[in-house]
């Protein structure tokens, strides 16, 4: 038998070392996503009742050397470090909303299945999860995002409606909007990290091109040249998301800010505003692909 040459025999187990040490470092990283998914999904934070949930997060955000602050609407802001001003990563704005829907519960995971209440404790977790892995983004988590949804619980059946309730639907999105839009200099990019029910859990993550309701193909986009420059880095990777138009979520509010790009990230579920959402870790993991690839190309966009 023909023996196996050394330099190849180690080439070979230098790939296989590789290949366990990059498995290891995916167990970790889900073993630390789940934590904070755990922790978020089971405080309670419903629509003007965030307080509990936002003081657990500046606690997070302190912990990995941010600085934090709560505006008048009750929306928290993280900024990284100073030493990291020449960094273009603080230009983009990772934001998830803080309220949930319906009755607290723990998320439970079985495999790559997440269950409980996801929305949106799976954006938070990504974006801490993203900070976690050595990234610098700022940071916005809103309040209030959830204020025009009424869920309706009667057994094991439950429905949702959206209320049109003038000036509570984002309202912390507005604020912050307005915030924004003082600026001088705007952010480059504001990222939602999000849950949406567009598509299956396991089919990999939504991104819109354009803000609210309207007729296919003449919505408002948002920052047409930033969505392809984002495309183009995403596309790389071949992470099978799908691109669609239209959210009406925080990103629609953040879309009237000038001069600052929009994008909305969002995580198929099933049962969305239930205790019962379900998604899938595989949609989560590249969703944190996807924000990485970002954040390292903020040059790029």
């Amino acid at each position: 038998m023909k023996e196996e040459p050394i330099i190849e025999q180690a080439d070979s187990l230098a790939l296989e070392k590789n290949k366990l040490n990059g498995e290891r470092e995916n167990e970790l990283e889900k073993e630390s996503l789940v934590e904070y998914l755990q922790e978020i999904s089971g405080t309670e934070s419903l629509s003007e009742q965030e307080s509990i949930l936002r003081s657990k997060l500046e606690a997070q955000l302190k912990a990995l050397s941010y600085t934090t602050s709560v505006d008048g609407a009750g929306n928290l802001w993280g900024t990284p470090p100073d030493d990291d001003t020449a960094n273009l990563q603080r230009e983009i704005i990772l934001c998830a909303h803080m309220d949930k829907v319906g009755a607290p519960r723990t998320a439970e995971v079985d495999g790559n299945k997440l269950v409980g209440r996801l929305d949106d404790a799976l954006g938070i977790s990504v974006i801490l999860q993203v900070i976690k892995n050595g990234l610098r983004p700022s940071v916005l988590f809103t309040v209030e995002e959830e204020g025009g949804v009424e869920e309706i619980v009667d057994g094991k059946s439950k429905t949702m409606r959206r209320i049109a309730s003038s000036g509570r639907y984002s309202n912390g999105a507005r604020v912050a909007s307005q915030n924004l839009s003082e600026q001088e200099r705007k952010p480059r990019l504001l990222a939602v990290v999000e849950v949406t029910k567009k598509s299956k859990p396991g089919e990999g993550p939504v991104i819109y091109t354009s803000a609210g309701y309207g007729t296919p193909g003449k919505q408002e986009y948002f920052d047409v040249q930033k969505i392809k420059k984002i495309a183009k880095i995403i596309n790389k990777k071949k992470y099978g998301a799908m691109y669609t138009e239209g959210r009406p979520n925080d990103s629609m509010i953040f879309a009237t800010v000038p001069d600052m790009g929009v994008i909305a990230i969002e995580m198929p579920l099933l049962n969305m505003h239930t205790a019962n959402e379900e998604g899938d870790y595989r949609d989560v993991e590249k969703t944190i692909r996807i924000v990485e690839d970002i954040l390292n190309n903020a040059d790029k966009i």
